[in-house]
């Protein structure tokens, strides 16, 4: 007698940059050396890969997109967004999407492991637009907001990836950029959230690696220089990066 496999399907909740795309490549390489899935396949899609134009279209648009991941992971980011609310009616073409995705998690159950992402809330709320969505996930990982300190960690990472060091000084004008949007609400969320938290600290180390590199090449003699000091990110180099970075986000109420 064939026994139903349990649903593999997984939730990650929490706000980006937090390392749920990250994770969801971890997951599908566990899954694959487990033999779960046939590869370690992770396909990264959003509502533009499901959800068309037209009446009829989106279930073809997600029938290809799921034929793509099969044997694999499909990771949805932000999937609150598959089916939106127009004047208080439910959005037709992202409704047919969830229902043919619906219906393939349940057939392809066996060779298919679906994970969708998105703030806590607002997957609360995509969970509730159909009865059956809810019970086809049996598995939800939560996803911190990073603190300021652990996003100076993430920094250093990232900058010695690169073979660069942040000076102390240029490490404390980091910490108070971080602290700053730590502390901050916009629109009903942390700011650092809106920043992007690990991207954040990513756009940051890379903007002051470029003007650390002008400031080396500013009638400085390259050659006198030692290697630390030609990786080293000084303190002036990140508060020009902070102010740069800082004038792109959207941080408008």
């Amino acid at each position: 007698m064939k026994v139903a496999q349990p649903s593999k399907h997984m939730i990650f909740t929490g706000p980006p940059g937090t390392g749920k795309t990250t994770i969801a490549r971890v997951v599908a390489n566990i899954l694959a050396g487990l033999g779960v899935i046939a590869e370690p396949k992770l396909v990264e899609t959003s509502r533009k890969d499901f959800v068309a134009e037209y009446e009829g279209q989106s279930a073809v648009k997600t029938a290809k997109t799921i034929d793509q991941a099969l044997g694999g992971v499909l990771f949805i980011d932000e999937a609150y967004a598959l089916v939106q609310e127009r004047d208080g009616r439910t959005d037709p073409f992202g409704q047919e999407a969830m229902d043919t995705l619906l219906a393939r998690m349940e057939n392809d159950r066996d060779r298919l492991v679906v994970i969708i992402a998105g703030y806590s809330s607002d997957i609360d709320r995509l969970l509730e637009t159909n009865e059956g969505l809810r019970s086809r996930f049996a598995t939800r990982i939560e996803f911190d907001t990073y603190s300021p300190e652990e996003l100076l960690e993430i920094a250093k990472v990232i900058a010695n990836a690169n073979d660069s060091t942040l000076s102390a000084e240029a490490a404390d004008e980091f910490l108070r950029a971080a602290k700053m949007l730590h502390e901050r609400t916009l629109r009903g969320r942390p700011a650092l959230d809106i920043a992007g938290n690990g991207r954040y600290a990513r756009q940051l180390v890379e903007a002051a690696e470029q003007y650390r590199d002008m400031r080396l090449a500013q009638g400085i003699d390259i050659e006198s220089l030692d290697v630390d000091r030609l990786q080293e990110i000084n303190g002036a180099d990140m508060a020009e990066a902070i102010a740069s970075v800082h004038a792109h986000l959207n941080m408008r109420e």
